[in-house]
């Protein structure tokens, strides 16, 4: 019979953070019977967290891009703030496949454009401290070697990548309007990394400094690509948002 007060039982499990199985292991009984003794004693439990699938996928693909562009990784927790709700689901969706559990919830902002304007945005929020070490573990050329392990993972990522990170438009260039596809960021090495999957893809982007007039703004970088092939590249991705009038 097990000889353990409601104090050692609750010093066991909540203190010294051991699980019912190492407890009964430790006193030669069943987890059945800690269980018993946690019920009766009215021992609130830890709630059961599930790990994430950290193994290489489309989704892990995809969040990873979105994590690179308009996402934000604390020691706990994965963030979006998006404007776009179906960008926002299409998010939960990845991280609700690897198991992250994720929440959306709608917030308003106030933002000064031309007088004060009120915008809605949604909040893509997943939380797992696994996930998030495993991340920070993660270099540029580790995630770059992982995506580029086969064509489904490149599509997936820049895919994610793209509806952060991206715009697209029209352009006129002696009386001729053609397509113009931008992907903006200021970290130098990441859009070369992304350029490199592109061409990996068969679409050679041009990557330009674009000019910033602020002196105390970050220098910004450009992918560009233009035309028919920029069609075809936005055929091939498939964004859910960003998508202009061309598909």
């Amino acid at each position: 019979m097990l000889s353990l007060t409601r104090e050692e039982l609750l010093d066991l499990y909540w203190n010294r953070n051991l699980s019912t199985y190492k407890i009964a292991k430790k006193y030669g009984v069943h987890h059945h019977a800690i269980q018993y003794w946690m019920n009766k004693f009215s021992i609130p439990q830890r709630a059961k967290v599930k790990k994430p699938n950290l193994k290489m996928s489309l989704d892990i693909a995809y969040i990873l891009g979105v994590l690179l562009g308009d996402g934000y990784v604390s020691a706990y927790h994965v963030r979006l703030n998006t404007s776009e709700k179906v960008f926002a689901e299409s998010f939960a969706m990845a991280l609700r496949n690897i198991r992250l559990n994720p929440s959306i919830k709608l917030y308003l902002r106030h933002e000064k454009r031309e007088g004060w304007k009120e915008t809605n945005y949604f909040c893509t929020c997943g939380c797992s401290k696994m996930f998030c070490d495993w991340l920070r573990t993660l270099s540029l050329s580790e995630i770059e070697k992982k995506v580029s392990s086969k064509k489904e993972y490149i599509i997936a990522f820049i895919r994610g990548f793209y509806e952060s990170e991206g715009c697209i438009g029209y352009a006129t260039k002696n009386e001729q309007k053609y397509l113009r596809l931008l992907i903006f960021n200021t970290n130098k090495k990441l859009l070369e990394m992304v350029r490199r999957l592109c061409n990996d893809l068969g679409y050679h982007f041009g990557l330009w400094e674009k000019r910033v007039y602020h002196p105390k703004r970050k220098r910004q970088y450009v992918l560009g690509k233009y035309g028919k092939r920029a069609f075809l590249f936005l055929k091939q991705i498939n964004p859910c948002v960003k998508r202009g009038i061309v598909l």
